[in-house]
């Protein structure tokens, strides 16, 4: 059964198509999810070391390249985790 990923309620209502996939609405939470979802399967561990690769000194198309990670993802992620370091 596919499930809220925001909330994991299983109180979902097909909302639309989005890029030939299914796009669900949350009832409890308002908010919107699709079936087989690969948006945000990065490990932890791949996150790292994007992070640390710019904290080397790579570009973030070099990160790109090399990762495979979109590069607004990783600008994403390096303003994310720069707030926790501060």
């Amino acid at each position: 059964m596919l499930r809220c990923r925001h909330c994991g309620s299983e109180e979902l209502r097909k909302n639309g198509v989005v890029k030939g996939k299914q796009r669900y609405k949350c009832k409890q939470r308002k908010r919107t999810t699709r079936k087989n979802d690969q948006r945000y399967n990065y490990s932890l561990s791949k996150r790292l070391k994007v992070l640390k690769g710019y904290l080397e000194g790579f570009g973030i198309m070099v990160l790109k390249r090399l990762e495979d990670v979109p590069n607004p993802l990783i600008i994403k992620w390096t303003k994310n985790y720069s707030k926790i370091l501060k």
